[in-house]
């Protein structure tokens, strides 16, 4: 498992959202300073969000985007309102490793799937979920649209779309932990390596080192979580990155 720092970016700065409510936002400075001090401090991968994109589906932090990733000495993870091919060739060709496709994965997935088979590995699903109830039973539903509506498809069903698929991870995240730095959906990360065969990146709720091992300690049926997206604890100095390096690797 490795620990990929997060940098959302929205009008400009470098930002935190408290379970996706852009009307809960903390500001933490300039996207590109922050995100070159996560690579100096050891980051062996960054994971950039534009969040007004992913919200409207227009690039407008692109510029930022593309300086981080011209000055990032490590791979850029980039996510945030890609929803059509040109977009992904404009980025891969701007030099991003992996692009994180969320709501056309879910309302196009052939379209994903074209892209998958002609850049393998370099595509990675996003999937981000509120807990719902359906008849009384608690289930995982798929927001998209920056979070702003749902999909109105189980995670699980829409997993289970892409089994097949040479996608290089998803990433997963429980929207109402998302920026509390209360702890990740231990059980959900369970439920899913037990349910589904593509790579999981754990994202939402980490708090603490202990969150980081709890997630790199995690095993079902021989499956592991490949990666684990912070954002919060990093920004506010809970730990450090090399703190997070070594937790992983140890």
């Amino acid at each position: 498992m490795i620990p990929i720092p997060a940098i959302d970016i929205r009008a400009g700065r470098c930002v935190r959202l408290l379970r996706g409510d852009f009307a809960a936002e903390t500001v933490f400075g300039d996207p590109v300073v922050q995100a070159l001090s996560f690579a100096d401090q050891g980051a062996p991968m960054l994971h950039v969000v534009d969040l007004d994109a992913a919200r409207t589906g227009k690039p407008v932090n692109q510029s930022i985007v593309e300086e981080i990733v011209r000055r990032s000495p490590v791979p850029v993870q980039f996510g945030g309102g890609v929803r059509d091919t040109h977009h992904v060739e404009r980025l891969l060709g701007g030099g991003v490793a992996r692009i994180v496709i969320g709501t056309l994965a879910v309302e196009d997935p052939d379209s994903v799937r074209r892209l998958a088979d002609r850049y393998p590995g370099r595509m990675v699903l996003g999937l981000d979920y509120k807990i719902q109830e359906a008849q009384g039973v608690p289930g995982r539903v798929v927001a998209v649209r920056g979070w702003e509506s749902s999909g109105e498809v189980e995670l699980d069903d829409v997993l289970s779309t892409y089994s097949t698929v040479p996608v290089a991870g998803v990433v997963i995240t429980d929207i109402s932990r998302d920026g509390t730095l209360l702890g990740p959906d231990i059980d959900g990360y369970t439920h899913i390596l037990s349910t589904s065969d593509v790579p999981v990146i754990a994202s939402g709720g980490v708090g603490t080192l202990a969150d980081v091992l709890a997630l790199r300690d995690l095993k079902v049926l021989g499956r592991t979580i490949s990666g684990v997206i912070i954002g919060r604890a990093l920004l506010t100095g809970a730990f450090s990155v090399s703190e997070a390096v070594l937790a992983c690797a140890t």
